[in-house]
């Protein structure tokens, strides 16, 4: 008996009629534009919270089958990001752009699902280049396109050593183009020579074509620098971040964290006033505090800040005296 429940289970797992018995996804990519096949693009089925993703890539003819799936549903998706189809925009089925648009596939044991097919996009592009104030280009600069509208994050780039980019994936429509520099101390900006993203102009793009010239020149921001430590102790105190807001917005612009010494710097600030505060993690036995020596942001005293110059300001933080003073007077 043993034997032959061995022998069983050899021809089930061998055995290529046993094998088609697992469910399996498949379907078809196909270019929108030209109606080609599109060879060599991974396609992903995942369940709803993504505890369990299967893989497929498409063949010569476009065609894939994502097989051994557990029986369930599924959403299955198309992430060109980051890949030799960057070209292209991200999909979802059915011809869906997020994760709530899309329409699950359901997978029943042993039977395949067929017809799951997706009709790619390619996107449009905006590209230009970023300087610095002496026309030098300036490299590693970030760049995200918003949806002009919603001012929701549709895609991005970087420039390279010559301070181009190139931003893929777009669709038809309006986007506000901003130059992010998170590592250094220029200014940031957006499109055309405005420092928030509410100001900037609109730059249309048509898919699958390219809008080209948008530019930046970016000048050396100014600096808010400094220590926060214990007052009584002298102690650093670095679970925390440093914020700037913009004082007449109201708008937050940058931020540091404080490192293990308690200094900290934050950068790339353009001439203006501002109000600065300590944000403290949850739990912590400190009072938050503004410039000069207040709990809240409303009492705060502006700083004047001219680019590119640095402006000092130490922070010295008490340990709170009771509870409800921390809750109800945090920044």
């Amino acid at each position: 008996m043993k034997v032959r429940y061995f022998l069983l289970l050899f021809l089930f797992v061998l055995n290529p009629f046993f094998l088609s018995l697992a469910d399996s996804i498949s379907g078809v990519v196909i270019d929108a534009g030209t109606s080609n096949p599109i060879s060599g693009i991974l396609v992903t089925a995942a369940t709803r919270d993504w505890s369990d993703a299967y893989f497929g890539q498409t063949q010569a003819d476009g065609t894939y089958t994502i097989s051994n799936i557990s029986a369930g549903e599924y959403f299955v998706q198309i992430d060109t990001q980051g890949t030799a189809f960057s070209d292209y925009i991200s999909e979802w089925y059915d011809n869906a752009y997020s994760f709530w648009e899309a329409t699950p596939v359901d997978v029943t044991q042993p039977n395949n699902t067929p017809n799951i097919d997706f009709l790619l996009d390619a996107g449009g592009y905006i590209t230009g280049q970023v300087n610095d104030e002496s026309n030098a280009p300036l490299s590693n600069i970030s760049l995200g396109a918003y949806d002009y509208k919603s001012g929701e994050y549709i895609s991005g780039a970087t420039t390279i050593a010559d301070g181009t980019y190139q931003i893929k994936r777009l669709f038809s429509g309006n986007y506000r183009v901003c130059a992010r520099p998170t590592l250094s101390n220029y200014i940031p900006e957006c499109y055309d020579g405005v420092f928030s993203k509410q100001d900037s102009t609109s730059v249309n793009v048509t898919q699958p074509n390219t809008t080209s010239s948008i530019n930046f020149i970016l000048s050396r921001g100014g600096t808010i620098a400094g220590n926060v430590r214990d007052k009584d102790t002298g102690v650093a105190i670095y679970d925390c971040r440093v914020v700037a807001y913009d004082a007449n917005t109201g708008e937050e612009v940058n931020y540091a964290y404080p490192d293990s010494n308690g200094m900290y710097n934050i950068i790339g600030l353009y001439t203006g006033d501002y109000i600065v505060c300590v944000e403290l993690w949850e739990g912590t036995e400190y009072i938050p505090q503004c410039y000069d020596n207040v709990p809240v942001r409303s009492q705060a005293t502006p700083v004047s800040i001219t680019a590119p110059n640095t402006h000092n300001i130490w922070f010295r933080l008490q340990k709170e005296r009771s509870p409800q003073f921390f809750i109800s007077n945090a920044c």
